[in-house]
């Protein structure tokens, strides 16, 4: 009868995500949340250089190389949206069957199911919305967590180690770190945690299948790490690595200094106004002077700027944990987080052991030490914030999956508590719940400004230019960096045979093997030459000229003249290409 119930809660936790994937993924065209999905497919599918290539950057090439491989098979599927969909839908599915499978009575299944709720329009929506391979990882990295924790569940329940959830806490671990591997390492110390504090607890537990998951976890890291060397052991792509680690210490860290009033810095650079433009826009291969050696001065140089003013240090701390807070990005987020944490820490007729209290706090000291790190470091990342988010969401299933039955009278008992209080409080929290998904649902599929609807403007810009020079198959197009720069694509958009011939000057696959090999495609080495010495080579950008590149532009005796208009919506998109300057 035990294993009956279980089997239905499994199957109900399929098919209630199941429904809500479809439902989600159907009628609410889920994109990319960011570009960088958006081109690592583009890199995978073969849709950048005509070849499935396994060399995402940013994903393992192991991972990379497995999906390129179902391209060649199958170009037909969306292989890699898939992926990233299967990647949610699996760790939830799991860690929401460990966390309903020891209900005791119906009472406590709904209360329960009203968590999942709660989890699913709060915090889960978005990521289907929305999906990026930070989050990805993470919920791999959430799954890999709760199975740790379930192995300890099931020991307590019957001394037996369960060999089915030391695999699901493997696979979890590799496809976390194939994914991205700082969301895995992230997620380490959690796991060294939990399993010091399961062996201290049950001391009789065989410590050989310990030292198996600590090798298995060390062999999966130096394979990763190994295999990433040996494929990208060129030169070139030695040279591109650093120059990206560059780029993103500059983005991702400092505020960039201002020309003028630090020009005699940038003067011992060889970066003029001109180049400056370019770095402050985000626009690449365009200027020489843009490059690792000084992108790294330039952080350098911020970097002790910065220190030397400790109260601006002090300031940009509190500024970036307010920022997060107040953030759109995970506003929701947070809040599902706190409701989540606070209705499983009181509820009712399951009673959560101090034991597993200890835990739960243990976890939020968690959290506050990563964002605090990542503040020292320089920058907290919303999406570092919402993996570390998920990973407590893994452990917070799994430790309040065991527990004590309590009386009825016990439900939410905080001292003496009235039943007219008792309701109070329940219609409280009914209500500060309701507003809460309401809210975010709005955010979500209402809101002009929201970050959904920011993305899916942008991405109808990048469609409108995709359409645009779908006939000019030998032409190729740059973007502004910063007019597009949220600008993706949908997770099932259809598949174009044809080899993509619109790419943003900002982008993080710059110097890269395949960008050169995507470009001698159409006829040009880097883009400045594209765009000054060849004719099927245009550029774009939203609203009124305010093009960055112009003065790179003007230094080749050319200029920007407007060749067509494209009308979105409110908004335009000018199309430009360059012609000898008059009088030259």
């Amino acid at each position: 009868m035990k294993i009956n119930k279980r089997k239905l809660i499994l199957i109900g936790c399929i098919g209630y995500n199941l429904l809500i994937f479809i439902i989600l993924c159907v009628f609410g065209n889920p994109v990319f949340a960011t570009n960088d999905d958006y081109r690592m497919r583009l890199i995978i599918s073969g849709a950048y250089t005509g070849v499935p290539n396994g060399s995402a950057v940013f994903i393992s090439n192991i991972l990379g190389n497995m999906l390129a491989s179902l391209y060649r098979i199958c170009p037909e599927i969306e292989w890699y949206g898939l992926f990233t969909m299967l990647s949610m839908y699996i760790p939830v599915c799991l860690c929401e069957y460990i966390f309903l499978k020891r209900v005791q009575c119906k009472k406590e299944f709904f209360e329960r199911m009203s968590i999942i709720v709660i989890f699913t329009f709060l915090i889960l929506q978005k990521h289907i919305l929305l999906p990026q391979f930070t989050i990805t990882a993470a919920f791999w990295a959430m799954l890999a967590i709760a199975s740790v924790l379930e192995i300890f569940n099931i020991y307590e329940e019957s001394r037996t180690i369960s060999k089915k959830w030391i695999i699901s806490f493997f696979i979890s671990c590799i496809l976390s770190c194939f994914v991205r591997k700082k969301i895995f390492y992230m997620c380490i110390p959690m796991i060294i945690l939990l399993v010091i504090i399961g062996c201290q607890k049950y001391r009789n537990i065989s410590y050989k299948k310990v030292i198996f998951i600590a090798i298995g976890i060390l062999g999966l890291i130096l394979t990763n790490e190994g295999t990433n060397v040996i494929l990208n052991k060129s030169q070139m792509y030695q040279e591109f690595t650093e120059f990206n680690k560059a780029r993103s210490g500059v983005y991702d860290y400092i505020e960039i200094p201002d020309y003028w009033e630090n020009k005699d810095f940038y003067d011992s650079l060889g970066m003029d106004i001109a180049a400056w433009e370019n770095l402050n826009n985000r626009t690449f291969d365009i200027s020489d002077s843009i490059n690792t050696s000084n992108l790294k001065k330039v952080r350098e140089y911020a970097k002790e700027a910065q220190e030397d003013n400790i109260i601006y240090k002090l300031w940009k701390v509190f500024d970036d944990i307010r920022g997060v807070i107040s953030s759109k990005m995970i506003y929701f987020q947070l809040i599902g987080f706190g409701l989540v944490t606070g209705i499983i820490m009181f509820q009712s007729s399951w009673k959560i052991r101090e034991n597993s209290k200890k835990l739960i706090l243990s976890y939020l000291v968690y959290i506050i030490i990563v964002i605090l790190g990542m503040a020292y470091a320089g920058r907290i990342l919303d999406r570092l914030v919402e993996a570390l988010l998920f990973f407590c969401i893994g452990a917070l299933f799994a430790s309040a999956s065991i527990g004590e039955q309590t009386r009825e009278e016990e439900w939410f008992k905080i001292g003496k508590i009235s039943i007219t209080s008792k309701s109070l409080l329940s219609i409280g929290i009914i209500l500060i719940v309701g507003v809460t998904i309401i809210a975010n649902q709005y955010t979500l599929q209402r809101d002009a400004t929201g970050i959904r609807s920011v993305v899916l403007e942008k991405t109808d810009y990048l469609k409108a230019l995709t359409e645009y020079m779908e006939d000019k198959e030998d032409s190729f197009l740059f973007y502004n960096a910063l007019d597009f720069i949220s600008a993706s694509e949908s997770v099932f958009s259809e598949r174009k045979p044809n080899i993509s011939n619109v790419e943003s000057l900002g982008n993080w696959n710059v110097f890269s093997p395949n960008y050169y090999t995507r470009n001698e495609h159409f006829g040009f080495e880097s883009a400045i030459q594209g765009l000054t010495e060849k004719d099927n080579v245009y550029y774009a950008e939203i609203g009124e000229f305010h093009a960055s590149i112009e003065g790179e532009v003007e230094k080749k005796n050319k200029q920007l003249v407007w060749v067509e208009q494209l009308n979105i919506g409110e908004n335009v998109i000018n199309i430009y290409k360059t012609e000898e300057k008059e009088g030259e």
